[in-house]
């Protein structure tokens, strides 16, 4: 049987064009192979696919984890992003509450100050609020008189009473405060003037005594 092969692929050989009907392959080139042999020749091809799938998974799982960590320092990147704006954020904001509390605050609290001393309670704002809209629409009678609806009178008449109170005592002031600034002006203009009359006298003085004796005793002549 070793020599079956070769004797075969000589026969095709001579009766035909060489090597047209090839016989002899890496199994029965060497001749027949044993059962140990075949198995081995298995074993080897077996062995090197599963290196070669063993490589491939090696491969496979060093791309993953080379992913892994690019997703990883992508995610350390978003967090860092995150964690500054956050931060900016928070500075803002409580420079914000700061120049709130500076500016803002005092002047909220001085209008509720104004309000409180006006009678004016948060219900009583929606009549307020109305009562200034039929501001808007005032009604006219026929005798040529013009009427507004003031609404819950009982409670907004006395804050009108008390705006209008104040709104009185701020032009008296005004008033008083223009009439004080006037005397003063007055009182520096007649101080301007006395002070401009001294300083020509005091000036014709000096001219005076500059003037040479001798000129006075040719005038005197």
């Amino acid at each position: 049987m070793s020599a079956f092969h070769p004797e075969l692929q000589k026969f095709l050989d001579t009766h035909s064009e060489k090597n047209l009907y090839p016989v002899l392959n890496g199994t029965t080139i060497g001749g027949n192979r044993t059962i140990a042999e075949l198995k081995a020749q298995t074993a080897l091809e077996e062995a090197a696919d599963a290196t070669r799938q063993a490589q491939a998974v090696k491969e496979a799982a060093e791309r993953t984890i080379i992913e892994a960590k690019e997703q990883e320092m992508q995610v350390q990147a978003d967090i860092d992003s995150v964690q500054e704006v956050r931060q900016e954020t928070e500075a803002d904001t409580e420079k914000w509450l700061a120049e709130l509390e500076e500016k803002e605050l005092p002047i909220v609290q001085g209008l509720r100050d104004d309000l409180k001393d006006m009678g004016i309670a948060p219900e009583g704002y929606d009549d307020i609020k109305n009562f200034a809209k039929a501001l808007d629409n005032p009604i006219k009678s026929k005798t040529g008189k013009t009427y507004v609806e003031i609404p819950n009178s009982e409670r907004t008449l006395p804050i009108i009473k008390k705006v209008m109170n104040k709104v009185i005592a701020a032009i008296e002031k005004t008033r008083e405060l223009t009439k004080k600034v006037k005397d003063q002006m007055g009182k520096a203009r007649v101080s301007v003037r006395a002070m401009l009359k001294e300083a020509q006298e005091e000036a014709r003085r000096q001219n005076a005594e500059r003037k040479p004796a001798g000129k006075k005793k040719d005038i005197s002549r």
